[in-house]
């Protein structure tokens, strides 16, 4: 699970984080933009995987889910720009992301946990499970969240507007709104879920773009949803 997660965080961070609009717009234009964002990815992966590069089977496997990430996103950026197809193919897209990066628990080294032995403080933040798994919470609330639901906007909302939730204003609020919820289920004891709900919805009064109860709502339960299940997996 250890090596699985580490992916699990590199991929976020490059699909996500680091999905810049430039890179973006490259990538619907030539396959350069593709290679780049792969290269993200694998260099990501190399990093937050630094402690196994003396492996060749890790190796090896950060160079196959680089080329199958390269394979699908080519797949998906050539079928075509229907709206309705937006959302199932973004769905689609990020699970057999994951399903071929759990490959890796069939690698014997998978089932080891390295660290850096010489560097006390950096070894306890690196193997520390909890704190990759809040990470992967954090970035699947926030970032992946806004391009979650701005995929079913596109597809079954009505025609408009086409960076709904993901606009750099919408952002950084879902970055505070969900990324508050999420910590706060995390670390919070139990029965103290429910707090930062009771006054988290002001933080969008002085907004009229966001005062839409049933955008709060969702963006609340996905958050919720996020965070429950990162604190049973953390235990």
């Amino acid at each position: 699970m250890f090596v699985f997660l580490k992916l699990s965080l590199a991929h976020l961070i490059g699909d996500f984080v680091l999905q810049f609009e430039e890179l973006y717009e490259l990538k619907l234009r030539s396959a350069r933009g593709n290679i780049i964002h792969v290269l993200i990815h694998a260099v990501l992966a190399l990093v937050l995987l630094a402690p196994y590069l003396g492996s060749i089977s890790i190796l090896g496997f950060i160079g196959f889910i680089s080329i199958v990430h390269f394979v699908q996103d080519s797949l998906k950026y050539g079928s075509g720009k229907d709206r309705r197809s937006f959302f199932p193919i973004f769905v689609l897209d990020q699970l057999s992301h994951f399903f071929f990066m759990s490959f890796v628990f069939v690698l014997p080294a998978s089932k080891i946990v390295r660290g850096f032995a010489d560097h006390a403080f950096l070894n306890s933040i690196y193997i520390s499970q909890e704190i990759t798994i809040y990470l992967i919470a954090f970035i699947a609330a926030t970032f992946c969240g806004a391009y979650l639901f701005n995929a079913f906007y596109l597809s079954y909302g009505p025609p408009g507007e086409t960076k709904k939730f993901i606009s750099s204003f919408e952002l950084a609020h879902g970055l505070i709104e969900r990324g508050m919820i999420v910590t706060w289920i995390i670390f919070m004891p139990n029965g103290f879920y429910l707090l930062p709900l009771l006054g988290i919805g002001l933080l969008r009064l002085p907004s009229k773009r966001l005062k839409c109860f049933r955008e709060y709502l969702v963006s609340v339960l996905y958050a919720c949803l996020v965070g429950v299940m990162a604190r049973a997996i953390v235990g």
